[in-house]
């Protein structure tokens, strides 16, 4: 699922970027910037990248969710869906005497994200059906953070912008477990119960 949020987000930066400089290819790619072997990625060169950096738990209190059937007696016990946050880099890699077009390119995607903040299917038809909304949201790193993030990264700093990607939500509609209903709860209620 976080690939195709990261899909999408990278799809939708490129269709702005193609109609707003009249471009014949993608500016923007899905990458990370070093490959295994600690090179430059061959794909990125004169790009904006677009790369999970995190992953975090959207904190909401836990529950299971119990569903009873009276046919049965049985209480489906379930888990709820998981949220969570994605922290996606975008950065400009225009090497040399292409720095201006590093940052004009930053520029223009920090102009699309902020003109389009939320993803949905409303809005983006061709969201991927188990994702409800994408948020995009500017996420401001001092100095040192920056600097631990690219010395994990490439340890050289590019042209870039953090976002946090929120919410994508997980769910495997799987059943953990049937229970016999338990006496003296309304298992048909489907309720969720902590």
């Amino acid at each position: 699922m976080l690939h195709h949020a990261i899909e999408h987000i990278t799809g939708s930066l490129n269709g702005y970027l193609r109609g707003v400089f009249d471009l014949p290819q993608d500016v923007a790619v899905m990458s990370g910037i070093l490959d295994q072997d600690g090179s430059i990625e061959a794909q990125i060169h004169n790009k904006l990248v677009v790369s999970l950096v995190n992953i975090e738990k959207e904190q909401v209190p836990a529950a299971f969710i119990r569903q009873g059937s009276k046919e049965t007696g049985l209480t489906n016990i379930g888990f709820p869906p998981i949220h969570l946050n994605a922290y996606v880099l975008v950065s400009a890699y225009f090497p040399g005497s292409n720095y201006a077009e590093a940052l004009k390119f930053i520029s223009y995607a920090a102009l699309f994200f902020q003109g389009n903040p939320v993803f949905t299917r409303e809005n983006s038809p061709e969201l991927n059906g188990d994702i409800e909304k994408l948020v995009m949201d500017i996420e401001n790193l001092n100095l040192r953070d920056l600097s631990s993030l690219w010395s994990v990264i490439s340890g050289r700093y590019l042209p870039s912008i953090v976002y946090k990607m929120r919410i994508i939500t997980i769910d495997s509609r799987g059943i953990g477990k049937q229970v016999t209903s338990l006496s003296g709860v309304d298992s048909s209620a489907g309720q969720s119960h902590r």
